[in-house]
């Protein structure tokens, strides 16, 4: 009888759930992997992003070369706004070079013209090229551990303005409210990230980014990812804002009149 009850209270045990991410290391490995190899040297993290023309598939750069998918897949660790401000077109007059005024927190520019964001001249619309959208443009970083590609360094996703700022179903920032309000944190669940096409108001095609929910992680798949957000956040969070990160995409997609803000939580 005694057997009889465990058994039942056994099988009404939940189910343990399954690893999602079996190669990443555990915190004491990550430990050891920093100090032998990256003593004084700051972690270089991939970049992808976001195709041009309306474009539907990633470009992932791997250890055989590029690959292309359809939907990129994995843990997002840290994500954040930033600003950058080039003074010629990228491509054009050594655009190449690092951007004349950035802001890595979104809030304050370092260089030319430099200040306040809020208040700068280059943040305000139509002061871009040929008065449309912003000549200091907003992007946003989302670092991204994706479990199906070799390494634990996780890759840098730059969502372009349209995607960063602008308010739709699946965008970053409704995204995150929709998590927040059933207490799930970004680090606890596996996100999926796919392409869509839009138009602005001349018609012309852009890619914009959705954010899907994936699974939720093991806590011993949490705990791991906890280790390595801590071991990698000061380099995600103090990353220069490089020329990888600009195209012309922006100029392509944004239009002179300021966007009508809605609530993230808000259809567009």
């Amino acid at each position: 009888m005694a057997d009889k009850k465990k058994t039942e209270e056994t099988a009404n045990l939940p189910e343990a759930r399954k690893s999602l991410l079996p190669h990443l290391p555990s915190s004491t490995q990550v430990r050891e992997i920093f100090q032998q190899n990256l003593e004084g040297i700051e972690p270089a993290f991939e970049v992808v992003k976001v195709p041009a023309g309306g474009g539907l598939s990633w470009t992932v750069p791997t250890l055989e070369g590029e690959e292309s998918r359809k939907e990129l897949a994995g843990v997002i660790l840290d994500h954040y706004p930033v600003r950058a401000y080039w003074e010629h077109e990228y491509g054009k007059d050594g655009s190449s070079a690092p951007p004349a005024c950035s802001s890595i927190d979104g809030i304050r520019g370092v260089g030319n013209p430099g200040g306040e964001c809020a208040k700068c001249p280059k943040n305000e619309w139509q002061s871009g090229k040929d008065g449309r959208g912003k000549a200091c443009r907003q992007k946003h970083r989302v670092f991204l551990y994706a479990p199906e590609f070799e390494g634990f360094l996780p890759f840098l996703v730059v969502l372009p303005t349209m995607s960063a700022t602008k308010k739709y179903e699946g965008s970053i920032a409704t995204y995150a409210v929709k998590l927040t309000s059933r207490l799930k944190p970004l680090s606890s669940v596996t996100s999926r990230l796919k392409l869509t096409e839009d138009k602005n108001q001349d018609g012309i095609k852009y890619s914009k980014v959705q954010f899907f929910m994936g699974e939720e992680l093991a806590p011993d798949d949490m705990e791991k990812v906890k280790h390595l957000i801590a071991f990698l956040k000061p380099a995600m969070r103090q990353k220069p804002i490089g020329a990888e990160e600009y195209d012309n995409e922006d100029t392509i997609a944004t239009t002179g009149a300021a966007p009508v803000e809605k609530e993230p939580w808000e259809k567009p």
